[in-house]
This record gives structure tokens, sequence and C-alpha cells, in this order.
């Protein structure tokens, strides 16, 4: 916005970017441009912590901020697809103060989440919660992971699943690899830049305490490097799946050492869809980079499921 000189009553320009992203590439003079300029935040709404302005970002740096804690439990659970602990159940566990961290997750107990089911009557006539027992039973369900889900629960920005699985696949296939590298050697891997490096160097090393307690106590267990039968391997999935749901599909693939894609690339190792024949653009794309098609069939046979 300050390169651009956008102000607010200003026409953009929007194009397209990677296929999908919208990016404003110029104003277009005219009436009521540059006559309200836009003022930027300089304290956190939440924690009055002073912002910092990077030019390119603009941020709180205060990892206690409550706004910051909340948003990183909720990117864990999400991530992690703990699916019965749901983001109003989250809200309430954080406002009462019983969750405080990811490490909190794994350390609670029946007796910290029926409260949130049942009311002190039901409580006190000694009713178990069913839908405590299935929260406590799906966090506990969802202590393995592959390093690059592990990374992207962590909230760092710009650093999701896809792109900690560039920096696994680059050679950072541990977690004491991934922390200990520095920005140019991660600004070295394709897919990156100054600007991410910078970031995903300063926000592993934030949550690095957390990240090495987590594993060395065995809280959580990361998959070993290159492990498991769809090693090395890629996997896009499009269209409609019948015996499973595609989020359930990527984690098997995951699980098995494999990495998802959401776009036909020429390194893809298989198109997955159960219309082998269709014309639509993933295939056509996949058949022009030589890529194999298979079916679900045939994806549920190679994962031996």
């Amino acid at each position: 916005m300050r390169a651009l000189g956008v102000s607010i009553g200003c026409s953009v320009v929007v194009v397209k970017r990677g296929e999908i992203i919208p990016k404003v590439e110029s104003v277009v003079p005219g009436a009521g441009c540059g006559l309200e300029p836009v003022v930027f935040p300089v304290v956190c709404e939440t924690c009055g912590t002073p912002l910092v302005d990077e030019g390119s970002r603009l941020f709180c740096p205060n990892k206690s901020c409550p706004k910051r804690v909340l948003h990183q439990l909720l990117k864990w659970v999400q991530t992690v697809d703990i699916r019965d602990f749901g983001t109003t159940l989250v809200n309430s566990l954080f406002t009462a103060g019983v969750l405080t961290s990811v490490t909190d997750i794994y350390s609670l107990t029946l007796e910290d989440l029926t409260p949130f089911f049942l009311n002190e009557q039901s409580i006190a006539a000694e009713k178990e919660s069913l839908g405590a027992v299935k929260v406590l039973n799906s966090i506990q369900s969802h202590r393995d992971m592959s390093l690059s889900v592990f990374v992207a629960g962590f909230d760092i920005e710009g650093i999701g699943e896809t792109t900690a699985e560039k920096l696994v696949n680059a050679g950072y296939d541990t977690l004491e690899k991934m922390l200990s590298a520095g920005e140019e050697q991660f600004a070295a891997v394709y897919g990156f830049a100054e600007v991410m490096a910078h970031t995903a160097v300063e926000g592993l090393a934030e949550n690095a305490e957390e990240m090495r307690f987590l594993v060395s106590s065995g809280t959580i267990r990361l998959a070993a490097p290159s492990a498991g039968v769809f090693a090395g391997m890629s996997f896009c999935f499009t269209g409609e799946l019948t015996t499973m749901n595609r989020a359930d599909a990527e984690q098997t693939v995951k699980k098995n050492g494999g990495s998802c894609k959401s776009s036909v690339t020429k390194d893809l190792t298989y198109l997955v869809t159960n219309d082998t024949l269709s014309g639509s653009s993933k295939n056509v794309k996949a058949a022009k980079f030589g890529i194999k098609i298979i079916d679900e069939k045939d994806f549920r046979k190679l994962a031996g499921i």
C-alpha cells in the first residue's frame, strides 16, 4: 500500500497471481484518490504491545499475546485434524485458562473437559459425558504426525504444511536440522525467498523450546524421514472420492511418507481421480507431463488399505 500510494477512496487494478491469489497491481488516478491516507495501527489491540513494522509485515511480537495464543491453538487443532475438538470448545477452554499452549492440549483430562459438556447437576450425579470422552480419545489419537504437519501447526506466518514440506524435501527432514538452519539456507530452497526465510527462522526460534519438549517427552511422535510406502512420492486428488473423503486420503499419503499437492506440476507422481478419462484441465495437464493418472481403487491398493 505504501509503495503504490494507495489511500482510502482510490480505485485499484487487481490481477490474479498464481492462478487464484488477488494482487493489487496499480492505482487508477481519479477524484478522491489521495485525500484520506491509510492510518496503520501502532500497538496491538489485544495486549497493547507496540507493533513491529517490517515494511511488508506489521505484527505483534508478543508471543504471550492472548490473540496469538488462541490463534495458534486453533491452527494446531485444524492442521493436526483433531476433528472432534471444535472451535467453540477450544475458545471456551482458552477463556477459562485451561488451555494456554499446544502442550496443554495433550495434558487435558476427562475431569478438565466434562464441565464443558455437562452442568453441575449432571456432574454431581456422576454422569459421564460421551462428548468429553470423544474429544479426549480424538486428541490422544493425534500424537503421530509428519514433521511438516508438526511445524505447520505452530502457526508460523507463511509456513503452512505445503511450505514446510518444501523444507523437508530440501533436506531439513528432522526437527533439529530445521531448527538449526539459517535464513540463507532457507532462502536457497525452491519456493522461498529472503522474507519467507526470515519469518520461518524467526518463528521456529520462537517456538523451539516447546517443539523440542513435545518431541523429547514423547508427547508427539514424528514420522521418521522418508518412512513409508509413499516416501518421495507426491499425489494430487481431484473430483469426488467414494470410499473416503479427501482429507482422509491426504492424511493416508502423509502418514506413509508422501506429500500432497493442490495442482498438477511436473514433479507430481500421481493424479488420483475416479474419472481417469475426463477432459478436465488437471487430467490434460497430467497427460501432457506424462504423470500417471490412477483411480481411487488403485490408490487404495498402493496404500495397502
